[in-house]
């Protein structure tokens, strides 16, 4: 399953993507669960950086325990504030 990513129209296709229907957009992201589908026209450099890129999507992010959620000092809070001239 992939999606335009102009106009979040919905397919499923197994061969080379076409421009969406709907809106003539050639930009799709892939929807499904589990890793996408690797391009067969691809060089080793070119698949060996889709491999990459899909493991960091894959990752999940840290997480941790007892971190603190107080403000920081460089924080400071002006009141009364005008934005426009």
């Amino acid at each position: 399953m992939v999606g335009c990513v102009a106009c979040q129209f919905q397919i499923r296709n197994r061969s080379a993507l076409p421009t969406c229907p709907q809106c003539g957009e050639m930009v799709w992201a892939w929807l499904d669960e589990g890793p996408a589908p690797v391009p067969e026209d691809l060089t080793a450099e070119e698949r060996s950086a889709h491999e990459k890129a899909q493991a960091e999507l894959n990752q999940k992010p840290a997480v941790e325990e007892g971190v603190s959620l107080e403000a920081t000092p460089e924080v400071t809070i002006e009141e009364n504030v005008k934005l426009e001239p």
